[in-house]
């Protein structure tokens, strides 16, 4: 699920051709984010700007938008591919992660295990309760979970939350696992229905705090699925919480795997039954890469990842959705070729020889497509039946 930063509102050009109108909330210098568009088939151009907002005029009624941006070990590419009757709102996405500070401080009252999570960033303590991460400056929570591994799983003993805290530069922010306002987590059970027999389930919980903080709860594996969340009585308006499912099929050396997921976004969390959807054949996968599949029954929109990294050691990560009103009757997947666009930044193209690792799903959610492509939101729940594998150019 990608976190959107991106709002993109139609609207109709002076011409009679709709206008799509893209806005960059979080632009700025330190995060080199671009806009490009493509009106149908035609070549990919750079976006006029106004400060954070984007334009362009549509003639074909179908179009793509594609926002990148380079931070120094992270290089991004997130797209849409879409019509202009289909979505009047969209968030798309949320820049690079930004480094401007190192975080440090104690852990006090250390049993097992803490993490400590800020804005994006979390680094696990040391077994002196010292930490240090580094993250992005501005207001935000700062979250610590104590947790004991086991089972193949892990379980919160609990959670402290220091909210609203601001941050400009580096600083030392000191946190009790013993305080008297520290969270015990409720347990909530998972069934889970439509699995095969050679399936393997798991299921993860997660924190996202009305500051910005996400972090990472409980996980388990196994028949009897349980999770873990915060009490309603800890939470504030903004806070959200999500359960995710995994189901995968066997692993087969040098062959892709099945997966299936679900994930629940809610402000409170109780017992789940997730009904997954049908298992289909592995899409063919050629050079390009070009990614050819059936298309599936009710999909709202199917979206394709592929991560490579390059002799540095930085991430290329392309990660974009197609609805099924653009692709048509065949579902038949390439990445951008962004490289002729006004402003394209060579630090972000995909790196020649190196092996993509993909994943490929179709997507249905309860709420709006644009929903689905936007910034999850207490209520929104995702579906996805695909696959996964690496492809060697």
């Amino acid at each position: 699920m990608r976190e959107g930063m991106v709002a993109a509102m139609l609207v109709v050009g002076a011409c009679g051709d709709p206008t799509v109108t893209v806005t960059v909330t979080e632009a700025d210098g330190s995060r080199g984010v671009f806009v490009a568009y493509q009106d149908g088939d035609g070549p990919w151009r750079a976006a006029e700007a106004s400060s954070d907002t984007y334009a362009f005029d549509v003639s074909s009624g179908r179009y793509g938008v594609a926002v990148w941006c380079a931070a120094p070990q992270y290089r991004r590419v997130v797209f849409d591919y879409l019509t202009t009757d289909e979505l009047t709102d969209l968030a798309a996405f949320g820049g690079c992660p930004q480094t401007d500070l190192t975080l440090s401080g104690r852990v006090f009252n250390l049993a097992d295990n803490a993490q400590v999570s800020w804005s994006y960033a979390a680094v696990t303590a040391n077994l002196n309760g010292s930490y240090a991460l580094q993250g992005p400056t501005g207001t935000h929570d700062l979250v610590a979970t104590s947790y004991q591994l086991g089972g193949g799983g892990r379980t919160i003993d609990a959670v402290v939350i220091v909210r609203d805290q601001t941050v400009g530069g580096n600083d030392s922010i000191d946190v009790d696992l013993d305080a008297d306002d520290r969270i015990e987590l409720d347990t909530h059970d998972l069934t889970v229905e439509g699995e095969l027999a050679d399936d393997f389930a798991s299921v993860s919980s997660a924190f996202y705090s009305a500051a910005r903080t996400s972090a990472a709860l409980s996980s388990a594996t196994g028949d009897a699925l349980t999770f873990q969340a915060l009490p309603e009585d800890a939470l504030i308006d903004g806070d959200r919480q999500s359960s995710f499912l995994q189901v995968s099929g066997p692993a087969v050396a040098g062959q892709p795997q099945r997966l299936r997921t679900h994930v629940a976004h809610t402000e409170t969390s109780a017992d789940r039954t997730v009904e997954l959807l049908a298992a289909t054949d592995p899409p063919d996968v050629s050079a390009g890469p070009t990614f050819t599949w059936s298309p599936l029954d009710g999909a709202d929109a199917y979206q394709l990842s592929v991560i490579q990294t390059d002799g540095g050691g930085a991430a290329h990560d392309y990660g974009g959705a197609w609805s099924p009103g653009y692709l048509g009757a065949d579902v038949v997947l390439t990445l951008p070729d962004l490289s002729d666009v006004d402003g394209w930044d060579d630090r972000v193209e995909l790196v020649d020889g190196a092996t993509m690792f993909w994943s490929l799903s179709a997507r249905t959610s309860n709420l709006s497509l644009g929903r689905l492509l936007s910034a999850p939101v207490a209520g929104l729940e995702v579906s996805t039946t695909g696959w996964y594998g690496s492809f060697a150019p």
